[in-house]
């Protein structure tokens, strides 16, 4: 049998680092934006730590939802359905997250909704600042806003529990 030199060698794909914060104590999630890369996410956990990641929050959320077997779109049309209107919570990790507008668009399509995870939210004061345990979201929205927001947390919370109840329960 001969040797056949130069053959091309089946590439590899190097398998992506794990995620630097497990998904279950994220409290909240941000776009920023990062001088060497552009669109970034800010992450801040359940202990009042910050990570940042040079990725966009869209492609952050997708991930987070992904890990999680979910399509944030199909999520945000079940809850539509069901009759909320205005921002749409995500259920991601055991947790429900409000989205709120937290900084001005610099340009068209330019990132400015951000994460909270409802439950952690302790009180929301004027002029739309959300505080949480260990932090505090200024918001870029109206407090009527804001408080709409929230009060989708509460009702998703309910319809995921009727839901999950109906799911379960034995005929």
């Amino acid at each position: 049998m001969k040797n056949q030199p130069n053959q091309p060698q089946p590439q590899t794909t190097k398998k992506q680092q794990p995620h630097p914060v497990p998904y279950e104590r994220i409290q909240t999630i941000l776009p920023v934006y990062l001088d060497q890369t552009g669109d970034g996410t800010q992450i801040y956990t359940q202990d009042g730590q910050t990570t940042t990641l040079p990725v966009p929050i869209t492609h952050f959320m997708d991930q987070f939802a992904k890990t999680y077997f979910l399509d944030p779109r199909a999520l945000k049309s079940f809850f539509r359905q069901k009759g909320l209107t205005g921002p749409l919570p995500l259920y991601l990790a055991g947790q429900i997250f409000i989205s709120c507008k937290v900084r001005k668009p610099k340009i068209s399509r330019d990132p400015c909704y951000g994460f909270i995870a409802y439950q952690a939210i302790q009180d929301l004061v004027p002029p739309a600042i959300f505080i949480l345990p260990h932090y505090q979201i200024p918001l870029a929205c109206s407090l009527a806003t804001a408080q709409k927001a929230y009060n989708n947390g509460i009702l998703a919370e309910k319809i995921l529990a009727d839901y999950q109840k109906n799911f379960f329960q034995k005929d």
